[in-house]
């Protein structure tokens, strides 16, 4: 099954938004969602509703 990979490193949001119509696409093609399911979470991606800065904090101390 194909996952949307809303944590990877994209180029543009535009390649991300295409990459969400591409999954969704074929989730359709294949009956596992319909397509105003599809419209929805396209919509959300245009949006910027999906896309977030991905931010990690490293500690480190000199404890054990």
């Amino acid at each position: 099954m194909a996952l949307i990979r809303d944590e990877a490193h994209w180029d543009s949001h535009g390649a991300f938004v295409a990459h969400v119509a591409s999954v969704t696409g074929g989730l359709v093609l294949a009956g596992l969602l319909g397509g105003g399911e599809r419209d929805a979470i396209v919509a959300a991606a245009v949006a910027g509703a999906c896309v977030r800065p991905v931010v990690r904090v490293w500690v480190v101390t000199g404890a054990p």
